[in-house]
This record gives C-alpha cells, sequence and structure tokens, in this order.
C-alpha cells in the first residue's frame, strides 16, 4: 500500500485537514503511507490526538523510561518536528481519554473488575 488511494479519497472530497490517531504512533500513525509524514508531505493539515495513540515502546529499552514516558516522548518529537497536538478532551468537549496504568493501583482495580464483569 503506497496510501495513494487514501490520498485520492480525502482529495477528492476536498479534505484537506486529518485529524489522526491510532495503534504506535512512532510507527504507524507517523510512518505509514497514510500517515502523518505523507500526509504532511502531501501538503495536508494534520493533527495528532495524542490521548488516543500509544507508542511501540519496551522501558527495558533506551532510554530505559516508563512506558509512559517513552509515549510522552514520541509526542514531544512530533510535536517539534511534525504537527501539533491535542486531545479527545479538547476535540469533544468532555475529559481526555485515559489509558489505564499497570503502574497505578486504581486502574488496575478497574482492570480486574472489567476482566471479572466479561466471565
Amino acid at each position: 500500500d503506497d496510501g495513494q488511494e487514501a490520498h485520492n479519497v480525502l482529495k477528492s472530497q476536498k479534505i484537506s485537514k486529518v485529524i489522526l490517531v491510532g495503534v504506535h504512533l512512532n510507527m504507524c500513525v507517523l510512518g505509514r503511507p497514510f500517515g502523518a509524514r505523507q500526509l504532511l508531505k502531501h501538503e495536508f493539515k494534520v493533527i495528532v490526538l495524542r490521548d488516543l495513540t500509544d507508542t511501540m515502546y519496551n522501558p527495558r529499552s533506551k532510554p530505559k523510561v516508563s512506558h509512559h514516558e517513552g509515549t510522552e516522548m514520541v509526542v514531544g518529537h512530533v510535536e517539534k518536528y511534525l504537527c501539533p497536538t491535542s486531545t479527545s478532551g479538547s476535540l469533544l468537549g468532555k475529559n481526555d481519554f485515559k489509558f489505564p496504568s499497570a503502574d497505578n493501583e486504581a486502574d488496575r482495580t478497574a482492570l480486574r473488575g472489567s476482566a471479572e464483569e466479561k466471565k
């Protein structure tokens, strides 16, 4: 996939502004043929909703920070070099989305509770 189909659809619909969300900000959201870098190259205005994305990052790898901090570092790179970011809450006028954290006891309890409810 070279992203041409996505590009053609956007152009045919006269869409010039794109909001990106998705898994692996540091890979798919930025690097796929229909991702931020290609959209910017083709002069689309792009914004990433930082609370609706995540990164592929192993905290045991350099720079050896938590997964959340690794994601924040990638968001910082995006904001500095590529495009602005915002949050779903800003867009919708509601609370920002928050991924549950394995480091947060309340989130772990909520995750256990939702897993038990599905049984």
